[in-house]
């Protein structure tokens, strides 16, 4: 029990930081165009490095051999891969794609399938 309201903790955090990087995207956006809101701060390297970690508390929370948690781990790379790019925004959305994997568990094994489990390098 105590283990889901973490998950659900770390789950709205990042979904905040999501929405809030999205929004700063508008507001530039808003910006440019002559409208009246001066612009937000772009997602920085710190928001990033923030939202992929808190990512992987919940990867971490499910077991080795959950497919789920494979697919969350490769969105975490990816995530890594565009924060060393500077693509920051990019990054959030990869750490939300790993956060809402987990939250919705959308792959699973079916009866008798197993899942071989290697750590990714």
């Amino acid at each position: 029990m105590r283990s889901n309201v973490l998950v659900i903790m770390v789950a709205t955090l990042i979904s905040s930081t999501v929405a809030s990087a999205a929004q700063d995207q508008r507001s530039v956006a808003q910006a440019s165009t002559g409208s009246i809101e001066a612009p937000v701060a772009e997602p920085s390297a710190a928001s990033c490095q923030f939202a992929v970690e808190a990512a992987r508390a919940l990867v971490d929370a499910l077991p080795t051999d959950d497919l789920s948690r494979r697919m969350a781990e490769s969105y975490l790379v990816q995530a890594k891969v565009e924060a060393g790019n500077g693509e920051f925004d990019d990054c959030l959305e990869m750490a939300a794609h790993a956060t809402i994997e987990v939250r919705e568990h959308r792959h699973r094994l079916g009866p008798g399938e197993s899942l071989e489990a290697h750590p990714l390098r």
